[in-house]
């Protein structure tokens, strides 16, 4: 009797326990997912105040690249509106090949009395040499399209297509060459045909030109004096 009698009672305790020890697990529980969003707050806050640091950085930089390309923009329209005037100026221009051989020279003679051009041959041979003549010798040399023209003190030159003519300033004396013919002119006005001329014959007004194998003299009045053939 006495066994069967204290068998019941004894359980009651046991699932009170148990119950108390369920709610003590529930209690830390909450307790530790309390803990944990406490402690998640601070992690959270820093990576929001980096993320927005980050923005703001971000914000500056596109604000300088934008004032940046005003500021470029702006100068790029000032620049094409302003006429561009450049000047370069040296003592002596060279021109070298993708060898380094000296092609081309503009320079002042060694006493700069005189500004000289060169062009070189790639063995270094002189090609072409242009230089102004000494400094207050009135030698110039002009180059307009086809013509070019010398002038020195009192002389005068010109050099156009099928001609060359060289005259003395304030006198009829020149030479003339042309294609076919070169023509001689003194300071009387005396003159003397080579190569083709023209001629006209007096009585009848008829127009012919001689063979460049000829020769004609003419007096200062511009008649024929002599001539062979």
């Amino acid at each position: 009797m006495s066994t069967g009698t204290d068998g019941p009672p004894s359980s009651a305790p046991s699932t009170e326990q148990g119950t108390q020890n369920e709610e003590a697990k529930r209690t830390n529980g909450k307790k530790e997912r309390q803990e944990e969003v406490t402690n998640s707050h601070p992690h959270d806050l820093g990576e929001l105040h980096s993320r927005l640091a980050a923005l703001e950085k971000q914000n500056r930089r596109f604000r300088q690249l934008g004032a940046a390309l005003l500021v470029l923009t702006a100068s790029l329209a000032v620049m094409g509106q302003a006429p561009s005037k450049k000047i370069i100026e040296a003592n002596e221009f060279i021109l070298r090949d993708d060898s380094g051989k000296l092609r081309a020279r503009l320079s002042l003679e060694e006493t700069q009395s005189a500004a000289t051009f060169q062009l070189f041959e790639p063995n270094g041979t002189e090609k072409v040499h242009i230089d102004s003549g000494a400094s207050g010798a009135g030698t110039k040399m002009t180059l307009s399209g086809a013509a070019i023209a010398f002038s020195d003190v009192g002389e005068f030159g010109l050099l156009v297509p099928d001609m060359l003519l060289m005259v003395k300033v304030g006198e009829p004396s020149r030479m003339e060459l042309g294609r076919g013919r070169l023509r001689l002119t003194d300071a009387q006005g005396f003159s003397a045909n080579f190569g083709e001329t023209e001629l006209v014959k007096p009585s009848t007004g008829e127009k012919h030109t001689t063979s460049a194998a000829s020769v004609v003299l003419f007096d200062r009045n511009k008649n024929v004096i002599w001539k062979a053939p």
